[in-house]
């Protein structure tokens, strides 16, 4: 469960990181990593969410795959509504990142 927290984390960060380049430079390729990186998180989240606490994602994780299965199929060109999409959907991990019970330390 741990490697799904650091994915949503990914998840928010590349997103917003994404939206930021392409908004202030449109059609810049320097997102195409990051974009690469997002496409292969959403897949391996996607995997790793069913049967754990974060069964309910299922549906978020299927999405955002379909986003960036847009997205490669236009060559890693977000148009502005996959960017739209993409920021939208990414914002919902935020307050189950945030939610996410920390383990108490043991006294020994």
């Amino acid at each position: 469960e741990q490697k799904i927290e650091r994915h949503a984390f990914q998840i928010v960060y590349l997103a917003e990181k994404i939206d930021r380049i392409t908004t202030a430079v449109p059609g810049d390729d320097s997102v195409r990593p990051d974009l690469e990186r997002l496409l292969w998180v959403s897949n391996d989240i996607g995997r790793r969410v069913a049967g754990t606490a974060y069964a309910h994602w299922d549906e978020r994780c299927r999405s955002l795959g379909g986003i960036m299965t847009r997205v490669r199929r236009a060559n890693m060109k977000p148009s502005a509504r996959d960017l739209l999409d993409l920021n939208g959907l990414a914002k919902t991990f935020k307050p189950d990142i945030r939610n996410i019970e920390q383990p108490t330390a043991r006294i020994a």
